[in-house]
């Protein structure tokens, strides 16, 4: 069964560090959009002054944001190239260490929720105890930034739900205060 939600991309955006892929999906909806205007906007926002880009090592460079269209199962695809470089403090303390970004609707159905392992993370931003994140708060705030940069351009991030076939609107975004750790990126 091919996945169809009018209005909706899923979006991948993608960077290196150490050799090792990094890659991040998430579900923009808007009305009125192509792929290649959606994928610019994501790279746009994800490089805002303050957003998610800001907080990722020097060793960290994005490669693509690639845009698909959920709109039908013909959707068109577009990928933007991009090679800057994470503008984050510190050294990168290792590929696998992340922090858990959670986001939903503010309500308890599953199909409302969701989480991204946002990372590699820097030594500064890891605590002596090698456990916690030094300050969460800021992580957060860079993904409100994000999504506030997308509102700007009158496109939403939301989450998809692939068995509803529906999206939900982001109104909550946390970070988890305990470091989270990809195997995939320890390879």
């Amino acid at each position: 069964m091919v996945l169809v939600i009018p209005n909706t991309y899923l979006v991948s955006i993608k960077g290196m560090s150490g050799g090792q892929e990094i890659v991040n999906v998430i579900g923009v909806r808007g009305a009125g959009n192509t792929a290649i205007s959606v994928a610019t906007a994501v790279l746009g926002a994800w490089k805002t002054t303050g957003g998610p880009l800001s907080k990722l090592p020097t060793a960290y460079q994005m490669v693509e944001v690639k845009a698909m269209s959920l709109d039908s199962a013909n959707g068109d695809v577009y990928v933007v190239s991009d090679s800057t470089l994470g503008t984050g403090s510190g050294n990168l303390a290792t590929n696998a260490a992340c922090a858990l970004v959670t986001y939903g609707a503010g309500t308890r159905a599953k199909s409302t929720k969701g989480r991204m392992y946002f990372g590699p993370l820097t030594e500064t931003q890891v605590n002596a105890d090698g456990r916690t994140l030094a300050t969460p708060s800021v992580i957060t705030t860079a993904f409100q930034a994000f999504k506030t940069a997308l509102e700007i351009n009158q496109r939403e991030w939301c989450i998809v739900s692939r068995k509803n076939a529906s999206t939900a609107p982001i109104t909550l975004i946390q970070t988890q205060g305990t470091i989270a750790t990809q195997r995939r990126r320890i390879r």
